[in-house]
């Protein structure tokens, strides 16, 4: 096995086959595909576990490409599979009791969806989330895992705008009609515009923390903030430009608060938010000048819809209903075939998914183990918030709270990646305070 050093060389050669990997699939090459996977397996393999863990979250945005052609089951849960048994190994088998417990029970619960290839793909990414909370190498590693995740989201939405351009793009049937003409939304490699806006905010939240911090430059942070700010923006999510602005607006207000005694930096960060809400303003005045703009148009369009929830209060009202349909729901969830079945149709396309991420939880796990969950994120954020912690930390947990309104998560594989980096920004906040390393 290779020893472990202070070096980020080999993330960066990770970053580079991330790279090949999508050309491979962008021009359709099957065996590279594979080659290239199964080189990354064997990467996962030889290098420690101390590395490992920053590399499955490097690897994560990737996630879909990680086949044999695109739209098969990624290979990333072979990934996943490797760490989750180095892990095991490395802590003589054994987990904390209530961990135990939290994967039992659910494990238990979850039989009731009746579709054992869903079960077992939840189980292990479910699996990562629970063994890295509060974990100390999650947390001593968490600068290296948020810069890296940083990094391949952007080069993934590159791969994922050529993708677009070239009318390759995964998955995605998300379309906007107008007489301007019509727009695929972009999605990244995600697959779904919504999903990759949410992914995307969490991160720049997370790098904005850790800027914060000082654990990552202000130029990485601002310049993967840019970045992602693009791609989120021709996603035409309503839902990801309102959290982008929350995330920005709050880091600029946590950035003049947290240098209240540096009068330089103080007038310098109002300076920059003064020019955004500047900037802000003149954007309204552009877009009201400019309504034949194609994206202008677009983005009217989507804000001054009739149904802003685009539909989603039919799909809320008939999973409701499907709740209703047996006192079962109240102890353990529906069967996944329920779950999915009799959608609503929602312009061209039948919603198949809650997207809601609280009736979704009432839906596969039922009401009581749901009110569990709620009261446990309930509790970790009333505990933080009362202990008068830096509320910025809790950006990455707002943004999944909010957004959950209108998306469902546990089935979707971005969801527990999210979830672990939503935690461990405030516990990494907790940890830096305890040991007297917050500045």
């Amino acid at each position: 096995m290779i020893r472990s050093g202070n070096n980020e060389k080999a993330y960066y050669f990770l970053h580079f086959l991330l790279l090949m990997l999508g050309v491979t699939q962008i021009v359709g090459v099957p065996i590279a595909n594979i080659g290239i996977s199964v080189c990354i397996a064997i990467i996962i393999c030889a290098y420690p576990i101390q590395l490992n863990i920053v590399m499955l979250f490097l690897l994560a945005p990737y996630f879909n490409m990680f086949s044999v052609e695109l739209g098969t089951t990624s290979l990333y849960y072979i990934f996943a599979l490797v760490y989750l048994l180095k892990y095991f190994k490395t802590n003589k088998w054994a987990l904390k009791k209530s961990k135990l417990f939290v994967v039992f029970a659910l494990l238990c619960i979850t039989m009731s969806w009746l579709n054992t290839a869903v079960q077992v793909k939840w189980l292990v990414l479910f699996m990562l989330l629970v063994i890295n909370y509060k974990d100390n190498l999650f947390l001593q590693r968490f600068p290296l895992i948020i810069k890296h995740i940083g990094i391949s989201t952007i080069t993934s939405s590159i791969i994922g705008y050529i993708m677009l351009v070239e009318g390759k793009s995964i998955y995605t049937q998300s379309y906007i009609y107008s007489s301007q003409g019509n727009v695929t939304r972009f999605a990244g490699l995600v697959g779904d515009s919504v999903f990759y806006g949410q992914f995307a905010v969490t991160v720049i939240g997370a790098v904005l923390a850790l800027v914060l911090m000082n654990k990552i430059s202000e130029r990485t942070g601002y310049i993967t903030t840019a970045v992602l700010s693009y791609f989120i923006v021709i996603t035409f999510s309503k839902t990801a430009i309102v959290l982008l602005a929350f995330v920005i607006l709050g880091y600029f207000l946590a950035l003049i608060h947290k240098n209240m005694h540096k009068r330089k930096t103080v007038y310098r960060s109002l300076i920059v938010l003064v020019l955004l809400i500047i900037a802000v303003l003149g954007g309204v005045s552009y877009i009201a000048s400019h309504l034949n703009n194609p994206m202008i148009n677009m983005y009217v369009i989507r804000f001054t819809s009739g149904d802003l929830w685009t539909g989603r209060s039919s799909v809320t009202d008939n999973y409701i209903q499907k709740l209703y349909s047996s006192f079962t729901h109240i102890f353990v969830g529906m069967p996944y075939s329920e779950y999915t079945q009799n959608g609503v149709l929602v312009g061209q396309t039948t919603i198949t998914r809650a997207h809601n991420i609280y009736v979704e939880t009432i839906c596969l796990f039922g009401l009581i183990p749901a009110v569990v969950m709620f009261g446990f994120c309930i509790k970790k954020v009333g505990s933080y918030i009362k202990n008068q912690n830096n509320l910025f930390f809790l950006a990455p947990i707002m943004v999944l709270i909010l957004s959950g309104v209108s998306l469902h998560g546990h089935i979707e594989w971005t969801y527990y990646f999210l979830l672990a980096i939503s935690f461990c920004t405030m516990d990494y906040w907790l940890n830096e305070k305890m040991i007297g390393r917050v500045l």
